[in-house]
């Protein structure tokens, strides 16, 4: 389906429900223009979302609201970025965690933070587009907690003219509150691909939740501490365990996978691509520095971790550093397990 064509069945959706779109904004940085207020508005993710689910199906909503979330953080070069735009899709509370493309490695826990570094970001760009890859969009939902994934394109140029573009990979956990679904947990991050030599510059919770809570944590900390095999060759029965052997399991690796940054698959795909990454080195371990947030709803959770990597490459050379993982987790069969999985290392901080 084409951005035209979602943008067809928006309107008329927003024309079947009487839904009024955003008018153009105000403040500080001056007006949203025509341009800024067409990508803004083309869908009311304000309006009451059951209603527009059961009119343009659960696909094609979580589609076209992957797409106009990303389209409000690309104002282009006519208009002025405005945090106000994209934060109607995220939840504006210490609830929302986020990994992005650029240190900390740690992470941003809270809207205000994450909102002061994005607007940081987007303003040493003269032009700023965010485009996805439909066909690289995958979705699924368990209740009041849908994940969604897809590659996506970032082009621009700075202030002083310099062009750039990038591919990178996003991981999106919604979840609904009321009539609304909001943005709880997002992981952006570029590829590493082998040989590139650009990609080196490349809650609280309910009481009743607090034993899942605890039990999820361990779970994290077990499924990070079985990629540790020191000089031993990598158990891939031993992480099997961990992940839901189903065909909507999905990864986005540190490393591209056959060089191709879009992700694996299902288990089979993804238990070969394990492999292959890991017999890639001499020597391997991996362990959690901190499991930085926990997001549980109903028997769906997420969680986000930093860990800590050491490893020795066929060839001798030495790896290290700290990496950021999003595991999205099931509860199947009374254990939890990893459906999605989203590990990256941030780009090196500017000197």
């Amino acid at each position: 389906m084409t951005r035209s064509t979602l943008h067809s069945l928006a309107a008329a959706t927003a024309m079947a429900l009487s839904l009024t779109a955003l008018p153009a904004q105000a403040e500080g940085n001056g007006v949203i223009d025509e341009h800024a207020s067409e990508w803004a508005a083309t869908i009311d993710f304000e309006a009451n979302a059951t209603a527009r689910e059961a009119v343009m199906g659960e696909a094609d909503f979580f589609r076209a609201f992957m797409v106009e979330y990303n389209e409000t953080w690309s104002p282009g070069a006519t208009s002025r970025f405005d945090i106000d735009v994209p934060a109607r899709f995220y939840q504006q509370t210490e609830r929302l965690f986020a990994f992005d493309v650029f240190p900390p490695a740690e992470g941003f826990q809270g809207w205000d933070a994450y909102a002061e570094e994005l607007t940081a970001i987007v303003a040493r760009s003269s032009e700023f587009n965010v485009d996805m890859r439909e066909d690289t969009f995958r979705y699924a939902r368990n209740g009041d907690v849908a994940w969604m994934s897809a590659s996506i394109d970032v082009d621009g140029k700075t202030t002083d003219g310099t062009p750039y573009a990038m591919q990178a990979r996003q991981t999106v956990v919604l979840e609904k509150i009321g009539d609304r679904w909001l943005v709880a947990h997002e992981h952006i991050s570029a590829p590493f691909i082998p040989g590139d030599a650009s990609a080196s510059e490349q809650t609280s919770l309910e009481t009743e939740e607090a034993a899942d809570r605890i039990e999820i944590i361990e779970r994290t900390r077990a499924a990070v501490d079985v990629w540790s095999v020191g000089t031993g060759r990598f158990d891939i029965a031993a992480a099997a365990g961990f992940y839901a052997t189903i065909p909507n399991l999905f990864a986005f690796d540190v490393v591209a996978v056959d060089d191709e940054a879009n992700g694996v698959r299902g288990w089979g795909e993804y238990e070969r691509a394990l492999q292959d990454v890991m017999d890639a080195y001499q020597s391997f371990t991996v362990s959690p520095v901190e499991v930085a947030n926990v997001g549980i709803d109903g028997e769906t959770a997420w969680t986000a971790t930093l860990v800590q990597m050491d490893g020795v490459m066929a060839d001798g050379t030495p790896i290290t550093g700290k990496q950021r993982v999003t595991h999205v987790w099931r509860l199947l069969d009374e254990e939890w397990k990893i459906v999605q999985e989203h590990v990256s290392a941030p780009f090196a901080a500017a000197e």
